[in-house]
């Protein structure tokens, strides 16, 4: 069986970057909480959108973090997010 070299390289923890980062947006006790959007979305691996969907469905975030989840839906080009942001945008 061949590995790619990034699945050797970027790992954390036993787990993928994306995976790592995906965590840390359901846990807001985690150092890398506020910073996980962003890395998730320089990352552009459209599997986290699950994850930041979920992150963006959540009542208990703050606006600077919901920004910078919608900022990365953004970038990974998530489609169905477009309902759940046009309601935050008009509730907040």
């Amino acid at each position: 069986m061949i590995r790619k070299i990034y699945d050797l390289v970027f790992r954390i923890d036993s787990k993928t970057i994306t995976e790592f980062f995906a965590d840390a947006l359901k846990n807001i006790n985690s150092p890398y909480h506020y910073d996980a959007p962003l890395v998730l979305a320089a990352w552009e691996d459209a599997s986290a959108g699950f994850a930041l969907l979920g992150a963006l469905s959540r009542d208990d975030e703050d606006a600077d973090f919901l920004t910078g989840v919608v900022y990365a839906l953004g970038v990974l080009r998530v489609r169905p997010a477009a309902k759940q942001i046009e309601q935050i945008l008009t509730i907040r």
